[in-house]
C-alpha cells in the first residue's frame, strides 16, 4: 500500500508539472501577453482533459474488477473496446477544434485572442491523446506494474522539456505548445507498448496454466 501510496503521488507530481510547467515557460520566454493567449487556450483544451480524469476514475474500477472477475480474453476486449471508444472521441473534439477553434477564441476572449488558435490546436491534440490513453494506465496499475505507468509520465514530461528548449527560440507560445503536444505522443505510445505487452503477458500466463492442468 505504502508503495502504490508514492506511486500515486509521483504521477499527481509529474502531471502538475506537466500542466503547469509550460505555462510558466511561456511567461518566461514569450511575456505576459503570449503567457494570456496560452492560458486561455489552455482551459479550453483542458476540459477534455477533466473528462479523461472523469472517466480514467471510473474505467479503472472497471478494469481492476475484470482482471479478477473475467477471463484474459475479456479483459483485454474490455481495454481494447474503451481505448477505442476514446480515441475516437479525441479525434472528434481535434476535429471541431480545428475547424472552429479560431471563433471560438474569439468568442470567448475577443479578436485580441483569435491569434491564440495556433497555440490551441496542439495543447487539444495532447488532451485528445491523454483521452485515447485513458484505459492504459488503469490496465498497467491491475497487472502490477505501476512504475512502468510512471516511469512512461516521467519520460514523457522529459521529452516535453527538451521539446520547449528547441522550440521556443523559433515558436514562443506556439513552439512550447507544440512540444506539450511531443510529450503527449511519447506518452501514448509508451502507454500503448506497455499496455500491450501486459495484456501480452497475462495471456501468456492462462495459456501456459492451462497447458499445465491438463499435463498427465
Amino acid at each position: 500500500i505504502i508503495r502504490f501510496f508514492l506511486i500515486t503521488y509521483g504521477t499527481t507530481t509529474v502531471e502538475a508539472l506537466k500542466r503547469n510547467g509550460p505555462l510558466l515557460a511561456v511567461g518566461y520566454f514569450a511575456g505576459t501577453k503570449a503567457a494570456g493567449l496560452y492560458r486561455l487556450a489552455q482551459q479550453l483544451s483542458q476540459g477534455l482533459g477533466k473528462l479523461s480524469t472523469l472517466l480514467t476514475r471510473s474505467v479503472y474500477a472497471e478494469i481492476a474488477r475484470a482482471k479478477v472477475a473475467a477471463g484474459a480474453d475479456e479483459f483485454r476486449k474490455l481495454a481494447t473496446q474503451t481505448s477505442l471508444i476514446a480515441g475516437s472521441g479525441g479525434a472528434l473534439v481535434i476535429m471541431l477544434a480545428i475547424l472552429v477553434g479560431g471563433q471560438l477564441m474569439g468568442l470567448i476572449g475577443g479578436d485580441a485572442f483569435r491569434a491564440g488558435y495556433v497555440v490551441m490546436i496542439p495543447l487539444t491534440i495532447d488532451a485528445s491523446l491523454e483521452l485515447a490513453a485513458v484505459a492504459f494506465e488503469p490496465v498497467l496499475h491491475s497487472t502490477g506494474r505501476a512504475r512502468q505507468a510512471l516511469a512512461a509520465r516521467i519520460g514523457a514530461l522529459v521529452v516535453t522539456v527538451g521539446g520547449i528548449l528547441v522550440f521556443v527560440s523559433s515558436g514562443g507560445a506556439a513552439g512550447i505548445a507544440w512540444a506539450v503536444a511531443l510529450g503527449g505522443a511519447t506518452f501514448y505510445l509508451t502507454m500503448g507498448l506497455l499496455a500491450r505487452r501486459a495484456l501480452k503477458a497475462m495471456e501468456h500466463s492462462v495459456s501456459a496454466t492451462g497447458e499445465e492442468a491438463v499435463t498427465p
